[in-house]
């Protein structure tokens, strides 16, 4: 074993995709340490400043001191406690649904949840940039799966079309906001022709929830509540600061998952204070302070986006705070991500298969909790590397 698996990692160095962790050593924000040494971080899904908020880590600590540190089972034993139900409520409350179910994480949530909903055939259509977790879930379902091309609402169309389903849903797959491009996926366009093809529509909205639509409750929410989406998947631990992930749907959807997806039958529950860090985020987000910590990032992300373009970086179309810095081959993406930290700055190389080969890139992530000082210092480091041409 030993001797094969040496062998893969000098194919995988050989192709510059060999992985290494980066070890932080503070608490998540706007600055961290990395070997003992302060870097602006540039690179974390954190995108309101909310994981080291003294609300969250106040809720936290309370529920560990009155509940404990874990829910000690799945939820269908004796793991689902009050606090579990109170926040599924509060999410379908926030975002209009009836109805929201709790997950381990948001790969937990898309691969179990689609492998049940395609549980008796069926086909899934799923946009090629799709995440890895929705694209496992297709390989996992008892399902046809089709995959068109990346926001082509025109090639989707053609492939309901020509495929139909004699037993089994037909259920179209988009993430709301692409966490590798920053692109956002036309909900609009997809409800339209899932409407008139009788098809669900299953929306992602990982890198929306929290960050889009009024108070930050996503691009797909008032879709959902027009019937015209069917599933929404929203993480809490990106712009919420926090843990886990939740489906929201119909009360029939809720009732039929809790039955049958068995990355909610076999795993522990949430622990309490996830749960109740995570109910301290929402209630943030859904007010004054999320409105104005979403126009802070707008600022920032305008401002950096700005900066960055004028250096003459290639940044795509990215539309929100995911801005992605195309690089050629992944040797030099990690060689400019290795530039960027011996200034001062940590932000990670993208290579395959997280992105397609060819289109590597740099991840780069503002959030609120940067102000200008942070942001001018980070130019500043990109524009020395670029000019040494790292």
């Amino acid at each position: 074993m030993k001797k094969a698996l040496t062998a893969r990692l000098a194919a995988l160095g050989h192709d510059g995709l060999i992985r290494r962790t980066v070890a932080i050593g503070s608490s998540p924000g706007p600055v961290v340490k990395v070997s003992g040494r302060e870097v602006i971080n540039l690179s974390s899904n954190d995108y309101l400043g909310l994981a080291a908020h003294p609300a969250l880590k106040k809720a936290a600590h309370e529920a560990s001191e009155s509940l404990g540190t874990s829910a000690a089972a799945a939820r269908l034993v004796t793991g689902t406690l009050e606090v579990h139900e109170d926040l599924e409520k509060a999410i379908a409350s926030f975002i209009g649904a009836p109805r929201a179910l709790l997950f381990g994480s948001g790969y937990l949530a898309n691969v179990g949840v689609l492998a049940s909903l395609a549980s008796e055939g069926g086909v899934i259509y799923s946009d090629e940039r799709n995440h890895a977790s929705i694209v496992d879930a297709c390989r996992l379902a008892d399902a046809s799966v089709r995959i068109y091309r990346h926001r082509d609402v025109s090639h989707l169309s053609r492939l309901l079309a020509k495929t139909s389903s004699e037993k089994g849903p037909r259920i179209v797959v988009t993430e709301s906001v692409f966490s590798m491009d920053g692109h956002l996926g036309p909900v609009q366009e997809i409800c339209d022709l899932a409407e008139r093809a009788r098809a669900w529509v299953y929306v992602d909205e990982a890198h929306a929830f929290g960050l889009l639509g009024p108070s930050g409750r996503g691009l797909a929410a008032d879709f959902l509540a027009q019937g015209r989406v069917h599933v929404i998947m929203g993480t809490l631990g990106k712009a919420l600061g926090s843990y886990g992930a939740f489906v929201a749907g119909s009360t029939e959807l809720v009732e039929y998952l809790t039955s049958t997806t068995r990355t909610f039958l076999y795993s522990t529950a949430l622990p309490p204070h996830v749960i109740a860090a995570s109910k301290a985020s929402l209630g943030i987000v859904s007010g004054d302070e999320g409105d104005a910590l979403r126009e802070r990032l707008q600022h920032n992300t305008s401002f950096f986006r700005g900066g960055l373009a004028a250096q003459g970086w290639e940044l795509g179309e990215a539309q929100g705070p995911i801005l992605p810095i195309i690089v050629e081959g992944p040797r030099k993406a990690v060689a400019l991500a290795d530039s960027l930290l011996m200034r001062g700055v940590l932000v990670r190389a993208m290579r395959f298969p997280t992105v397609p080969r060819g289109s590597e890139r740099l991840r780069v992530v503002v959030s609120a909790g940067h102000d200008e000082d942070h942001l001018r210092a980070a130019l500043g480091a990109f524009g020395e590397a670029r000019r040494e041409g790292a």
